[in-house]
């Protein structure tokens, strides 16, 4: 649990007060958290809301408040102001979106760097909160008990792969992700690549955060679909969400699991989809792949795959179960 620990507001009426909100930040942070990198981006988040206040609106309040826990501490950055204009706030995430003439990258910049971001309206009022969480503990090294093996091809008549896909092991977790841009060829791959990125840069976030994130990372394109997997295999905890036609089967526990999605494409609007919590015993292997492999006849495969790697295993599903009009990936998770 989180206390607030200071908490400082500042009044923006021109563009020139982001100046005063930065100060207010430095004097909220103190010596709480010296991560330069962390710091510029909070930073970067201040002056592209007090702009945003500045230039569209007749003034508002930006606060900022310090919360700490035992081993992490958290930023909150809020921005209050009147609505003068009325659109999609959402749609304001989009790449190059502007209504005032700028280029139109504030927001967008504000949901790359930052973890969390709300937008909401209450009555006339336009609200934005954003948060970044900073670790304090020192990170350890814990040795994964899994094998990760991964396999991956484009369309059979394109050159670039519309399919992505992104793995991350750190401190006593592992991440997985399958992502498929709509259709194939060079627009897909553009959607795909812009989700991957999100997820390279926002691993640590609670799954269900990450949503939304992709979704307004993915709003100048297509549209993706994406399974997203976190497992703290000190804990034996799994969390599993997804969007669309990508699909996890687990093997090897009390009973094989096939995982269901909600439907729908990130990029399109911002869903949020159920979030499953499993036992670690429930997953000791565990495949996700694109709708480019058939997996009607992957689970009689399963047993011959026993004796083989995780990337023997994801190699001989891509060459053998992949479909000849589609992108294909699949990614490997065997207890060694």
């Amino acid at each position: 649990m989180m206390e607030l620990v200071r908490e400082q507001s500042v009044n923006i009426t021109f563009r020139n007060d982001s100046l005063r909100a930065v100060n207010a930040l430095f004097s909220v942070i103190g010596e709480s958290c010296s991560q330069k990198k962390t710091l510029d981006k909070v930073k970067t988040c201040v002056l592209e809301l007090s702009k945003n206040i500045a230039m569209h609106s007749k003034g508002g309040i930006l606060t900022i408040s310090l919360y700490k826990g035992n081993n992490s501490c958290k930023l909150v950055i809020q921005s209050r102001n009147n609505i003068v204009k009325r659109i999609d706030f959402e749609y304001a995430f989009t790449e190059g979106y502007t209504t005032a003439g700028s280029l139109g990258s504030g927001l967008g910049i504000i949901n790359d760097i930052m973890d969390y971001v709300n937008i909401e309206t209450v009555d006339n009022e336009l609200i934005i909160i954003c948060e970044k969480t900073v670790e304090l503990s020192e990170q350890q090294n814990f040795i994964c008990p899994f094998d990760i093996g991964l396999a991956t091809r484009p369309h059979p008549r394109m050159k670039v792969n519309g399919d992505s896909y992104f793995t991350k092991q750190w401190d006593d977790k592992i991440l997985i992700s399958v992502i498929d841009g709509l259709g194939h060829g060079q627009y897909a791959e553009r959607a795909s690549t812009k989700a991957k990125n999100y997820l390279a840069n926002h691993y640590t976030i609670p799954v269900r955060n990450m949503f939304p994130g992709i979704s307004r990372a993915c709003r100048s394109t297509r549209g993706v679909v994406v399974g997203i997997m976190k497992i703290n295999f000190v804990k034996d905890y799994v969390e599993y969400g997804g969007i669309g036609n990508i699909s996890v089967m687990s093997f090897g526990g009390r009973k094989n699991l096939i995982l269901h999605n909600q439907r729908g494409i990130l990029g399109i609007k911002t869903i949020f989809p159920p979030i499953m919590e499993l036992s670690l015993d429930e997953c000791s292997t565990i495949w996700m792949f694109s709708d480019g492999i058939s997996s009607s006849k992957l689970s009689a495969f399963y047993p011959k795959s026993i004796g083989m790697s995780a990337m023997e295993t994801a190699r001989f599903v891509l060459n053998h179960y992949s479909k000849d009009n589609d992108d294909a990936t699949i990614i490997v998770l065997k207890r060694k």
